[in-house]
């Protein structure tokens, strides 16, 4: 059964590494980096303008959202601070960006929407070819359990939505417990090792 896409709490995609080691971003400056609402507008713009509907775009993330399913802008930072945006071309693909690069939330929105831009430019400098190309490297690949293969978050016993240090946790006790040295077994082991890189964790 396919794992529902909810714009709260995130649903990281599928292959999709995480990062991690943050960093500051180049937008802005860290006083005035750009906001939720600024990153969530430019990424709804720059898709608007690319022929894609507002209903078939989720913004995924773990903000509290309103009542349109978008997030509030003035709320406390989540500790997971990644962002996945699922959208619907004109062709009817499904297509997926994912960041968690930044320390701010605000600017991983900003710079999906900026990469949308970007993309956009191609489009009208007449290489729509390329565009299409480009996208390929963001169609939204279905969950593990839809792939026929392990879903990482069960494997390791924890959900997406478990905080990040959490996460790092029970990793290592998964790791530790099925090291042969420790009375586990080397697929066992090498299948930890596999989760814990798919959800970003090593």
């Amino acid at each position: 059964m396919k794992t529902p896409i909810t714009a709260s709490p995130l649903c990281w995609p599928a292959g999709w590494p995480r990062t991690c080691e943050r960093e500051y971003s180049r937008f802005g400056t860290w006083n005035n980096p750009p906001t939720i609402a600024k990153g969530t507008d430019l990424i709804l713009d720059q898709l608007r303008m690319m022929g894609v509907e507002r209903e078939d775009v989720i913004i995924s993330s773990d903000l509290k959202l309103r009542l349109d399913g978008l997030p509030y802008s003035n709320q406390r930072i989540p500790d997971d601070v990644g962002v996945a945006v699922y959208w619907r071309d004109s062709d009817g693909n499904d297509r997926v960006m994912a960041l968690d690069k930044y320390l701010r939330i605000g600017c991983n929105l900003w710079a999906i929407g900026k990469t949308l831009e970007a993309l956009r430019g191609i489009e009208r400098w007449g290489g729509g070819q390329i565009l299409d190309r480009a996208f390929t490297g963001f169609t939204a690949l279905p969950s593990p359990e839809v792939a026929g293969g392990v879903d990482p978050y069960a494997l390791l016993g924890i959900n997406p939505e478990d905080s990040e240090s959490a996460r790092r946790q029970a990793y290592r006790k998964a790791l530790s417990d099925s090291h042969p040295d420790h009375g586990g077994d080397s697929e066992r082991f090498n299948q930890v090792r596999a989760a814990g890189k798919q959800i970003g964790l090593v």
